[in-house]
């Protein structure tokens, strides 16, 4: 017979898709942030609010290439698409099309982490921004 672990822990080295269960889930997100751990499934009117609230300080972030760009000027297109949430659909001169869980959203300026805000065009040009890329 095995003797009881003494002061056990728990560790978890991998959480891909939390599900919220709980009476206050923006109590919950907070828990699961301290932790490092980041929510990626909001609809797409939820991220759009969120981004407008967040411009223009301290501007909403997401990751490419792991580097850290704020999003700042934007709009839903009104349009649905397949695929993943995160993934580029379209890139032009003048921005690039983000879709979305519910949604399509068209990002025309962003600021690159240590950079000046600039046109989300000419961003994905130097970034090297494809279609098919994925924000995370």
């Amino acid at each position: 017979m095995t003797e009881p672990l003494r002061d056990p822990i728990i560790r978890v080295d991998d959480v891909a898709f939390p599900r919220f269960q709980a009476p206050d889930l923006d109590e919950m997100e907070v828990f699961l942030h301290v932790f490092g751990l980041h929510t990626s499934a909001k609809t797409a009117d939820a991220l759009y609010a969120l981004i407008r609230g967040c411009n223009p300080q301290p501007g909403a972030w997401t990751t490419f290439n792991d580097a850290k760009v704020r999003i700042f000027d934007c709009r839903l297109t009104g349009e649905c698409e397949p695929g993943m949430p995160g993934r580029i659909l379209r890139i032009a001169d003048d921005g690039f099309d983000v879709r979305l869980n519910g949604g399509v959203l068209r990002v025309t300026r962003v600021q690159p982490d240590g950079g000046k805000k600039m046109p989300a065009g000419e961003w994905a040009a130097s970034a090297g921004l494809e279609v098919g890329s994925r924000f995370k």
